[in-house]
């Protein structure tokens, strides 16, 4: 059974987070994630256990993008063609990934709430929810509310290395700022998105283990759906 719950203080909190990435044929920096309105070429994810500390297998999506751009998704992807021709179309990737979420937790066994944990807001806001509003596509309800875990780790960063401004290291820009921060070095793959994921996974994972266990993975990020009242005064 999948759940959402409520703390005391209106916040929520959550059994498992669903780290998310989304990557595009343009630039894919942290600044500049989707604010050349570039197509969305994968869409990759890993369960987090936070009760186990414990992680699932990584898993990612094509996803097919504008016939004029082929050469370019392979160039910053590394995908072979056949993959590109075969990848579904926006539409149908996110309800691949939404089965594929639902059924890795009903597997578990147990009651399970989950919500999705991002690097920043880019890749909700200007990506996901865009190409979503561009293709007519309805996401799924856990898509309007996420845990940022650059402004968790930016809050709280003092807790994990009180050090770290005495060793010179400078306030992070992206998940590898948070690993340098963390004086963790990880093995990288070199394969699209799944090396992202792979990095976020070894930050939560550090944060929520005995050594700091001062991490809050409460969220109450809130995004507004298309066809929610806004207030006169809110500009959209």
């Amino acid at each position: 059974m999948i759940t959402r719950s409520a703390d005391q203080t209106g916040g929520h909190y959550c059994d498992f987070l669903v780290l998310f990435y989304c990557g595009t044929n343009g630039d894919n920096s942290p600044e500049l994630l989707g604010s050349d309105e570039s197509d969305l070429i994968v869409i990759a994810w890993q369960l987090l256990d936070l009760q186990q500390n414990q992680t699932g297998d990584i898993h990612y999506i094509c996803v097919k993008s504008d016939e004029e751009m082929k050469n370019k998704w392979k160039e910053v992807a590394g995908i072979d063609e056949e993959v590109i021709a075969k990848a579904p179309m926006f539409e149908d990737a996110i309800q691949q990934f939404e089965h594929a979420v639902r059924n890795e937790l009903n597997e578990k066994g147990r009651t399970c709430s989950f919500t999705l944990c991002t690097d920043g807001q880019a890749h909700i806001r200007q990506v996901l929810m865009p190409v979503s509003i561009r293709s007519n596509t309805q996401l799924p309800d856990f898509c309007y509310s996420f845990f940022d875990l650059k402004k968790e780790f930016s809050r709280n960063r003092s807790n994990f290395n009180p050090h770290a401004m005495e060793c010179g290291v400078e306030p992070y820009t992206s998940v590898e700022d948070m690993l340098k921060y963390l004086q963790v070095n990880i093995k990288e793959h070199d394969t699209f998105g799944v090396d992202h994921v792979r990095r976020m996974s070894s930050v939560v994972q550090l944060l929520i283990s005995p050594r700091y266990g001062k991490f809050n993975y409460t969220y109450n990020t809130q995004i507004y759906k298309n066809t929610a009242l806004m207030n006169g005064h809110v500009l959209v």
